[in-house]
């Protein structure tokens, strides 16, 4: 298995990759559904333009308070447009607005 893992270095919210191997596997994926929900706060999808969106998600950081936002835009969007990076801005503020954060 590979995963995304706390590093303790000087930069503790970054993940370095970690690579283990795991006997009996079986309950595993279903543990991870469960810990990943768990973390979830609110999610849903908003317009960035007149055919395309985002998906956004806010999760609460593992072991502490502390929110993390995901924005993953749908394909054919330019994130490097500054319109679309404004637009993205403005969405995700509208979405921390309606889900009270």
């Amino acid at each position: 298995m590979t995963a995304l893992t706390p590093d303790a270095s000087d930069l503790p919210s970054w993940p370095r990759l970690s690579v283990f191997c795991i006997h009996h596997a079986n309950r595993l994926p279903a543990l991870a559904r469960e810990r990943l929900a768990s973390t979830t706060l609110a999610q849903g999808q908003v317009a960035i333009d007149a055919h395309r969106g985002a998906h956004i998600i806010a999760r609460r950081a593992i072991g502490g308070e502390e929110v993390v936002w995901l924005v993953a835009v749908e394909n054919g969007l330019d994130t490097s447009d500054l319109s679309i990076r404004t637009a993205i801005d403005t969405a995700l503020e509208g979405f921390r607005s309606a889900h009270g954060f």
